[in-house]
């Protein structure tokens, strides 16, 4: 009897259990299935909602107009440039060297680039200054006497610019874009470096207006006060002309990352082309070095094309300049240049206190006008193999077999300078007194 009470009991307990999971998976049912409808019914609005903004054509009209703007820019800029090559053939057959608008009020011949004088038995080119955007490089060597140079500016006929930056493929280049940056004074330039730079330079191509030259922004010891002192410390102290006040943007833009040495070599090279384009006298070129000049195969380009050091190089931008119109480019630039300058910054220039004024030292000077001493670091030629054979490597070595050469370009390596410049040094480390 007993046993029998207690198997019914297990039986009911059993049964109990037996409900309750069955009760429990039902409503795990019911749970499942109000989820799923909950879910379908979310993609269905979503998709609802999708299906209502893409019948509205508000954010489509937006993008329509933004790439109209970009079309009419385009076509202002290719419209502009038409115009201006049609003015050159017109005055090309009637006889007339003038060129046209602010072209007509430029010094007959332009620099092709800034660098500093290689004497006649140094190498090839290798400096980068003047550019934008990024910024500017330098050129090429040549064993003429600074009578040369004077005849070479004033020989090699002036070459055409266009109006900013070359056309070429501008609807789908980095360069064409509308987007703009700010500068510290206000002024908005586009953001694209080297297009930036470029519409610089078309603006530094116009005649400075007449300035008091009692204190002018002219002479190293502005340069030097402007690496140690900033702008505004120079514009406290000198009248800053029109021409630097637009070197400033070139400077803001490019090169005031650069170290204190490059930056001076730089600005210094600025200083002395744009001296000699606003009065191409006879002292003024034979300040330029050797080998800054114009080549003469230079045609229609950009203007900051001329800034560029290397003749390689700049033939590779005539070429096909919007391979390295990105700021890409001209970060890498001014990260990796180098000048091969063994002592401090403070042994640059040394003052005198006689006159209160900077000067830049005789090393110094004779350490830029040898363009073999403007190098780039090694990391700059993992970005731009191609421009191995052009530029010498940092510290003025031969490069080696690590990186690809171009077969057309391999024998221009040794002609551009890329050497050492170990005696060179050896012959001027004891030829000039530092005074700090």
């Amino acid at each position: 009897m007993g046993n029998e009470t207690t198997m019914s009991s297990a039986s009911l307990e059993e049964q109990k259990l037996t409900e309750k999971r069955l009760k429990k998976r039902e409503l795990d049912r019911r749970a499942q299935r109000t989820a799923r409808v909950k879910t379908k019914n979310r993609l269905a609005y979503l998709e609802g909602l999708v299906a209502a903004f893409s019948e509205s054509d508000s954010s489509e009209t937006a993008s329509k107009l933004a790439k109209q703007l970009e079309e009419a820019l385009d076509e202002r800029d290719k419209l502009k440039k038409f115009l201006e090559t049609i003015g050159d053939s017109i005055r090309t057959h009637l006889g007339d060297p003038a060129r046209p608008s602010t072209d007509s009020q430029r010094p007959r011949n332009r620099s092709s680039s800034l660098a500093h004088k290689a004497h006649s038995e140094h190498g090839a080119p290798t400096l980068p200054t003047v550019s934008a955007p990024s910024p500017a490089v330098s050129m090429n060597t040549t064993d003429a006497s600074h009578a040369n140079i004077q005849r070479g500016w004033n020989t090699i006929p002036d070459q055409g610019y266009v109006s900013c930056v070359s056309p070429v493929s501008l609807t789908s280049c980095n360069c064409a874009s509308p987007r703009t940056r700010r500068l510290s004074d206000g002024t908005m330039v586009n953001f694209n470096t080297w297009r930036a730079a470029n519409e610089i330079m078309t603006i530094l191509d116009t005649p400075e207006e007449a300035v008091d030259e009692r204190r002018t922004t002219t002479g190293e010891d502005f340069l030097v006060r402007l690496i140690l002192g900033g702008w505004e410390h120079v514009a406290q102290n000198f009248h800053v002309t029109w021409a630097w006040n637009k070197v400033r943007l070139l400077d803001e833009i490019c090169f005031n990352a650069c170290s204190e040495t490059e930056r001076l070599a730089i600005l210094w090279l600025l200083h002395v082309v744009l001296r000699f384009r606003q009065d191409p006298s006879p002292a003024n070129a034979s300040a330029l070095p050797d080998w800054c000049q114009k080549t003469p195969t230079q045609g229609l380009h950009s203007h900051c094309v001329d800034y560029i050091a290397w003749p390689a190089v700049r033939e590779r931008f005539m070429a096909s300049e919007h391979n390295y119109c990105k700021n890409l480019f001209w970060d890498r630039f001014r990260d990796h240049i180098r000048i091969i300058w063994p002592f401090e910054f403070t042994d640059c220039y040394f003052y005198d206190m006689d006159k209160g004024q900077y000067s830049l030292s005789k090393t110094f000077k004779d350490t830029l006008f040898d363009i073999r001493n403007w190098t780039m670091e090694h990391e700059f030629f993992t970005h731009f193999p191609e421009l191995y054979p052009d530029i010498p490597l940092f510290p003025g070595i031969p490069l080696d077999n690590s990186l690809p050469v171009d077969s057309d370009l391999s024998s221009s390596s040794m002609a551009f300078g890329a050497v050492n410049n170990t005696e060179s040094f050896r012959s001027v480390l004891c030829t000039d007194t530092f005074v700090v």
